[in-house]
């Protein structure tokens, strides 16, 4: 898996913002119908952002490993702790 669900919905959902700003931009003579939809283009203003938002992930991640420590679970309050040697 490239990036946990959450994280992969994250970036669509980046992906949807910043690539429909950036087709204004980049195409708004097509979308007010002077010029043809370029659609490669259209495809790579949404690829773009998901893609780097995955990659900057991926990167932290791999810059900041996640550690794993056992959980230090409290004694059952019916038992009781043996007594400390000396």
């Amino acid at each position: 898996m490239i990036a946990p669900r959450d994280v992969i919905l994250k970036g669509i959902k980046t992906a949807l913002v910043v690539g429909s700003v950036l087709t204004v931009i980049n195409q708004w003579s097509a979308l007010v119908g002077e010029e043809s939809l370029r659609w490669p283009a259209l495809f790579l203003t949404y690829l773009v952002p998901f893609s780097v938002f995955i990659y900057s992930y991926r990167a932290n991640r791999v810059a900041n490993p996640v550690e794993t420590h056992p959980v230090d679970t409290p004694e059952d309050p019916g038992s009781q702790s043996p007594p400390a040697s000396r």
